[in-house]
């Protein structure tokens, strides 16, 4: 047994600390320019050994851009760890941009409980398209068959803007949702 012993391997090791401690100074005092950066480097990477730290800047941010880029490298690492506050954060902020409420939506989308899906078809009836549209397409990952008449019933509803039927249709296609294939059958031969 020969054992050969490389100095660029210590070298290698210490590069790699370097780069890590920079990393993380780069989150803890950074400007959001500097992190949301970084965040691309680490989403082209795959890199997600700072979902943690990411979390907890998450929660002071006050960054709309950067809160996204965050949220996005979740989306991306399939992490768990902020749904709650994420949930929490959609429910309560009520100053959230339309771009962040769907970027939110779409990550607790992955990780319903049953909480989740019930807020999500109250944001059927939002005001904004874009959200309403991004609630009704996560309820569709839902897999859940319970609210599959809740769906018709919008589906149904004149009221409902027609912008928001496609979503609602593919939505129920996404819960095989065969009860609903007379009624947009009707709806396509309507329009």
């Amino acid at each position: 047994c020969i054992i050969v012993y490389s100095p660029f391997a210590d070298e290698s090791k210490a590069d790699i600390q370097s780069l890590k401690d920079e990393r993380l100074e780069t989150i803890q005092y950074g400007i959001s320019s500097q992190v949301t950066d970084l965040i691309k480097q680490l989403k082209i990477e795959k890199d997600f050994d700072f979902n943690a730290e990411f979390l907890e800047l998450l929660k002071v941010s006050i960054n709309n851009r950067l809160d996204q880029s965050i949220i996005n490298l979740y989306k991306l690492s399939d992490d768990d760890r902020a749904v709650e506050f994420i949930f929490q954060k959609l429910q309560d902020d009520f100053n959230l941009s339309d771009e962040n409420r769907i970027s939110y939506i779409e990550y607790i989308s992955k990780y319903q409980t049953p909480e989740i899906t019930k807020y999500l078809k109250t944001l059927i009836d939002e005001e904004s398209n874009s959200v309403s549209i991004a609630a009704i397409s996560a309820l569709g990952k839902s897999k859940s068959k319970i609210i599959i008449p809740e769906l018709i019933e919008y589906l149904q509803d004149p009221s409902i803007d027609d912008i928001r039927k496609p979503a609602l249709v593919e939505t129920l296609g996404n819960l095989k949702a065969g009860d609903a294939l007379e009624i947009i059958t009707d709806l396509a031969t309507d329009n």
